[in-house]
């Protein structure tokens, strides 16, 4: 992932929280939204790319989350690409997760705190054995 977002190269509308903005609060696009600076608070968009100079604290609903930088909080997402830190006390419930190496030229470095990460979907209750869910309940 590079500073740019897929979305602004291939030119479809995208909201931007530039580098130097502090974002407090909630905020709910229709169009992807690609944050260098700051937001802390709930986020509803299709698409949300974190680039490495960004910061999303909070609870994010998306079709996609993408983050070179740093996510704290909670995240559910269709697919998530994380190349960046992750927070502690964080919870990400995805379908599909994949953790890699930085854009060239980044350090090489994922970084997770304390975190809970739920991949995949959720087991239908006759197919959860009876053990698991004896383990679920303790």
């Amino acid at each position: 992932m590079k500073e740019n977002s897929p979305s602004e190269v291939s030119g479809e509308r995208s909201t931007i929280i530039e580098e130097g903005t502090v974002l407090q609060g909630r905020l709910s696009s229709t169009c992807g939204l690609l944050i260098r600076g700051s937001v802390d608070g709930e986020i509803d968009a299709p698409v949300v790319d974190v680039a490495i100079s960004g910061r999303l604290t909070g609870t994010a609903c998306v079709g996609d989350l993408r983050s070179e930088g740093h996510i704290s909080g909670d995240f559910e997402a269709e697919n998530v690409v994380l190349a960046g830190r992750v927070g502690d006390k964080t919870k990400i419930r995805a379908r599909t997760l994949e953790a890699r190496l930085r854009s060239e030229g980044a350090p090489l470095e994922v970084s997770f705190g304390e975190s809970v990460l739920e991949v995949g979907e959720e087991p239908h209750p006759a197919e959860v054995s009876e053990e698991a869910q004896a383990s679920l309940q303790n």
